[in-house]
């Protein structure tokens, strides 16, 4: 009923996906802007070096009918000479791995982190009021308190997603070296594993700190009992939300030449942070709102 009932309210409140549209399209500005300082310097090496021209070259052999080992063999080529570029050009290094580290990695998560406890409040007042509540008075409101989630939300993502990837390229790298054709369904699908798995951990974190009014690390913790005292449920609704979710973006970016993302993204992030919420209320017994009517879930009949 979580994923039901989400893609209901999702639906029911769309309205929201455009303020939440907003907010990346502004987080996307400000990071611009901090990015250009250090990527400026790279793409001047990268254009110098020609790879952008290696990477046209790629996809116009793979749409003359070019095999994936040889297409292969053309992305080792270019990696291999932005390597060089790396081992090579001071500035370049230094500039990219200082666009990784305080753009990508602190400036990103950073700032991302901060809608969620504001639209998760939004989402209280539609569950539980049937209300609508203006965002940038909840964004202002829990200002504070998104800072610290944030921060603590952005040390232990980091990690994991560190973690994440090393795994996902390390199994997909093994694969690689018996069976080519295999190494992305290899990579996807342990990148689903990985992810669904980080869900399910967090799915009540921003829940409990604003439903329940719990501090940060006590909401971490109840989140994860929560995950693991009904682990196969919400994982497989995880997995399936991830292929959903992977596919549904690509296509949509593949067929409008990434402008459907303007869409896809926002609706992704509102439908996550609305399965939080009905997963959260239905563990926890707690009746709720949907499309106007009261939903009673199985375990507050129980009570």
């Amino acid at each position: 009923m979580s994923f039901k009932n989400a893609f209901k309210l999702l639906i029911s409140k769309f309205s929201y996906v455009w303020v939440i549209l907003l907010y990346i399209a502004v987080m996307f500005v400000i990071l611009l802007s901090l990015g250009l300082t250090f990527l400026l310097p790279v793409i001047r090496s990268f254009a110098a070096a020609g790879i952008g021209d290696m990477f046209n070259k790629v996809i116009l052999s793979l749409l003359n009918g070019a095999s994936l080992t040889e297409a292969t063999a053309q992305l080792n080529e270019i990696l291999s000479e932005i390597r060089n570029i790396f081992a090579t050009d001071a500035r370049t290094f230094v500039n990219s791995a200082l666009f990784i580290v305080l753009v990508v990695t602190i400036a990103y998560r950073f700032i991302m982190g901060l809608y969620e406890l504001p639209l998760v409040s939004v989402i209280q007042g539609v569950m539980s009021d049937n209300a609508k509540y203006g965002y940038m008075a909840k964004y202002v409101a829990f200002f504070g308190k998104s800072v610290r989630f944030s921060l603590v939300k952005m040390l232990f993502m980091t990690v994991y997603d560190c973690v994440m990837y090393l795994i996902a390229f390390g199994l997909a790298r093994l694969c690689a070296s018996f069976a080519v054709l295999f190494t992305p369904f290899v990579f996807m699908l342990s990148l689903i594993v990985l992810l669904a798995f980080r869900y399910s951990l967090i799915a009540g974190w921003s829940p409990a700190i604003v439903v329940d009014g719990k501090k940060i690390f006590p909401a971490l913790w109840a989140s994860v009992k929560s995950a693991f005292s009904a682990f196969g449920s919400l994982f497989s609704l995880f997995m399936i939300v991830w292929v959903i979710i992977i596919v549904f973006n690509f296509i949509i970016g593949v067929f409008t030449f990434c402008a459907g993302l303007l869409v896809t993204v926002p609706v992704s992030v509102f439908f996550i942070n609305l399965l939080n919420m009905t997963f959260y209320y239905n563990r926890n017994g707690k009746s709720y709102y949907v499309e106007g009517s009261v939903f009673v879930p199985d375990s507050a009949k129980k009570k």
